[in-house]
Formats: C-alpha cells, structure tokens, sequence
C-alpha cells in the first residue's frame, strides 16, 4: 500500500498541471485558520509583492503586505485568523511584479473558502 501512495505522489507531483510548479501562480484562502494570498513559482525568483485585504462579515478588518521582495513565494498570512470551517472571512488581493523597474499587476484573487485547488493548478 506504501509504494501505491508513493507511486501516485510522484506521478502527481511530476503531472504539468501543477502550475505553481510549472509557472508563476496566484491563489487566496479563506476561513482556513489562516487567511492568506500567496504568489508563488517553485525554484524561480521575481520581485514580488502581494497585497491582500480581509473582511469579516462583510466589513474590511486589514490589509496586509508583503513588500516587495526577490523570492520563489510572496505569501501575505494572518497566521490563526480564522477557525477551519468557518464561513464569515472574505480575502482579496492583488498580485504584483516588477519587471525591469516597472509594476505589473499579475492578478486579482478572492476567496470565501479554504478550496486548495483555487490558483494551485489553475493556468
């Protein structure tokens, strides 16, 4: 049973269709324990930021950061926001690049839930 699970984790992680591993992506949970955004490109540096606001019931609570940054990941985290399955977080940000000196907006994300797939394979 250990070589099946194994077997389908390298075929799985070895499949094209994991963007992040593949390009450059953008994602954002909700209502997870965390609510975050995160850019990200396995192994590839770009200058980064990640901006992301978070609204409980509907009303704006922050906005969070990351600046800019040369790394492989940009994740903007409120570490312990919100409880898993909860339903009254909402998360929204914009994701950036710089490319030659000049900000390029990458994205727009929102998320409701805590759905891993949003942005993790989506190209």
């Amino acid at each position: 049973m250990k070589k099946v699970l194994l077997g389908i984790t390298i075929i799985l992680l070895a499949n094209n269709s994991f963007a992040g591993l593949k390009d450059l992506t953008i994602h954002s949970r909700a209502n997870c324990g965390n609510n975050e955004s995160i850019s990200w490109h396995l192994g590839h540096s770009y200058a980064l930021l990640t901006v992301s606001d978070h609204l409980q019931n509907g009303r704006k609570q922050h906005s969070l950061a990351t600046g800019w940054e040369m790394t492989w990941r940009s994740a903007s985290v409120h570490w312990g926001e919100s409880a898993p399955g909860r339903k009254d977080w909402f998360v929204q940000a914009g994701h950036y690049q710089n490319i030659n000196g000049r900000d390029y907006l990458l994205g727009f994300t929102t998320a409701t839930d805590c759905n891993i797939y949003d942005g993790w394979w989506d190209h």
